[in-house]
């Protein structure tokens, strides 16, 4: 009977995993009516049948951080789960969608492409605070990809740039940068559009040999940590041997 019942909530928490995510190009990606932005952190809500976010923080980013941009084609649940973001702003888009069109509409997964640059703001002076919340946060993680519906006009301003940045104003504001020839081409931010999915990641910690924690990796919410580094900053400062040296 025990085992039954197991069987029964294994069966319940998966279908509302697939309730809550949709396939972008062939990766999961989170549903979610919010308008969430690359770049911050925050944690998934503990209810299950929920879809929305808990944000969290958003880190001083000083540098521009490149993007991947790519074009994907709305199917019926990429697009159920727009609609469902879509009604909850203010000045709705108006996107005609059925299974039947030979072209479909489309909309952008855009992601983080360097995650380098983007460790070491994290790993920085400027952010210790943001940085002391996510060593005792081990569910929090960052916004590394989302898929956002844009109008036709933008969407052909960002896929014709040579280089696409995500950028932070002085009101730490997250901005959406394409650049032609070193001008730029269009900006936006992310409430421009609709975001309706996205993907995080997570945080992957090591002590050095002077004994300060540092965020040495960010990995898909699905991969595990590298050899002796960890997604728990308290377990990577308890497994550091002080007497090796």
């Amino acid at each position: 009977m025990f085992k039954k019942h197991l069987f029964s909530l294994y069966l319940l928490i998966c279908l509302c995993y697939n309730c809550k995510s949709i396939s972008v190009a062939n990766e999961s990606q989170t549903k979610t009516t919010q308008s969430i932005e690359l770049g911050i952190i925050g944690e998934d809500k503990l209810f299950l049948l929920e879809e929305d976010y808990n944000s969290m923080a958003i880190p001083l980013y000083t540098k521009p951080i490149r993007l991947s941009v790519s074009m994907q084609e709305f199917n019926n649940s990429s697009f159920k789960a727009f609609t469902s973001a879509n009604n909850k702003k203010q000045q709705s888009f108006n996107i005609s969608y059925a299974d039947s069109l030979k072209n479909k509409p489309k909309f952008l997964k855009l992601e983080l492409a360097d995650r380098v640059t983007v460790l070491n703001m994290l790993n920085d002076k400027q952010n210790s605070n943001v940085k002391d919340y996510l060593r005792n946060k081990k569910n929090a993680h960052l916004i590394s990809a989302l898929s956002i519906a844009l109008s036709n006009e933008k969407m052909n301003a960002i896929l014709d740039a040579d280089v696409l940045f995500l950028e932070q104003d002085t009101n730490k504001t997250l901005v959406l940068k394409a650049y032609q020839k070193n001008q730029v081409l269009t900006s936006l931010k992310f409430h421009d559009g609709v975001v309706f999915a996205y993907q995080a990641s997570n945080f992957c910690w090591q002590e050095d040999d002077k004994y300060q924690l540092s965020i040495v990796d960010i990995v898909e919410s699905t991969d595990k940590c590298p050899n002796s580094t960890y997604r728990n900053a308290k377990r990577a400062k308890k497994n550091i041997n002080y007497f090796k040296f």
